[in-house]
């Protein structure tokens, strides 16, 4: 049985506390924006580290499979470069990689792509998934973790153990009309700004005994 982070909270220590969420965010200065001069292509694009648990081969038999462009963009931790090499190895020719690079250069990449894809195994939010929303992707994500609780209803989902589900949701996602409801409630609820607040809040709350 999944359970998201509160509900963990509550298996582990009871019910009976004061807590108050304070989520995480995107740098709203840098992906509140969207460049006009950028044409949106239909590819996907996956930003974070190279790893299992990102589960970046599965993505890449996916698009290799359906014919999708693909930007991976990230690079291994240091004890798994047999993945990424692994990763490189299967690649088809529309699968390009990319090296890690500063929030500023992603703008770009997210801005030309349809879908960001994390299919991981857990996330408890996915940033980059937050970040792509924000910058007008459609989202895929995995189904296990926490990032139904960001996402809601306006992602794709997928079972990170099956390429057919996978397949699936980007095929679901490439297809779909655009709705910008995710990336309006990621510029509302979701920035660094409003993570701040929240903070603040929780601390006052603690400090007053409340």
């Amino acid at each position: 049985m999944r359970l998201h982070s509160d509900k963990r909270l509550k298996k582990d220590v009871g019910e009976n506390f004061s807590y108050r969420v304070v989520p995480n965010g995107i740098c709203s200065s840098i992906f509140a924006r969207i460049p006009e001069n950028i044409a949106r292509e239909k590819k996907v694009i996956c930003v974070a580290q190279v790893y299992g648990m990102k589960n970046q081969h599965l993505l890449i038999q996916a698009c290799n499979e359906l014919g999708y462009p693909l930007e991976v963009i990230g690079r291994p931790p240091p004890n798994h470069l047999a993945y990424y090499n692994y990763c490189r190895q299967i690649a088809g020719p529309g699968v390009i990689f990319f090296d890690l690079m500063p929030q500023e250069d992603l703008v770009k990449h997210y801005a030309s792509a349809e879908v960001h894809a994390l299919p991981s195994w857990f996330e408890t939010t996915g940033l980059s998934s937050l970040e792509a929303a924000a910058m007008g992707c459609k989202i895929v994500a995995g189904n296990i973790g926490d990032a139904t609780d960001y996402l809601g209803k306006h992602a794709w989902y997928c079972d990170p153990a099956s390429l057919e589900s996978l397949k699936n949701a980007l095929q679901q996602a490439m297809e779909a009309d655009y709705n910008d409801m995710l990336r309006q409630q990621v510029l509302q609820e979701y920035t660094w700004g409003k993570a701040a607040l929240k903070t603040i809040e929780a601390y006052k709350k603690c400090l007053s005994h409340e």
